[in-house]
């Protein structure tokens, strides 16, 4: 995403191709913790996105109360939307989020962060 409303940085031909939508961030230089969250309900709220993916980027830069957390997880159980557990170093998952959106009833989904074939690794 690239902006406060969580707009996807990506082509509508390049959406229309994909089978799978993530939607992550990597950076985001446009504010405070309200920006954030404003982008990544907009994110959540498209319906292109299937996977929200490297949440740690997004928890490592915003301090969130256990309600706001709450509330992302319940916006992406009510839209269908996976939650990655990245097994990528600068972007693993923190168990304690994984288990409570687990214990909440989310869909998790494992990814390997893989950029090639060399470096895919197992759970």
């Amino acid at each position: 995403m690239c902006d406060r409303d969580g707009s996807l940085d990506v082509s509508r031909d390049v959406l229309k191709k994909a089978e799978i939508v993530v939607a992550s961030f990597h950076d985001f230089p446009h504010g405070g913790k309200e920006d954030f969250l404003r982008a990544l309900r907009g994110a959540l709220r498209n319906p292109r996105v299937d996977i929200w993916g490297h949440p740690q980027t997004f928890l490592r830069n915003v301090d969130l109360t256990a309600q706001e957390l709450r509330d992302i997880i319940k916006e992406c159980m009510k839209r269908r939307i996976l939650i990655e557990n990245s097994l990528a170093a600068p972007y693993q998952t923190p168990p304690t989020f994984l288990e409570s959106c687990r214990s909440m009833g989310a869909a998790v989904v494992t990814n390997s962060d893989a950029h090639d074939i060399y470096s895919i690794r197992s759970a």
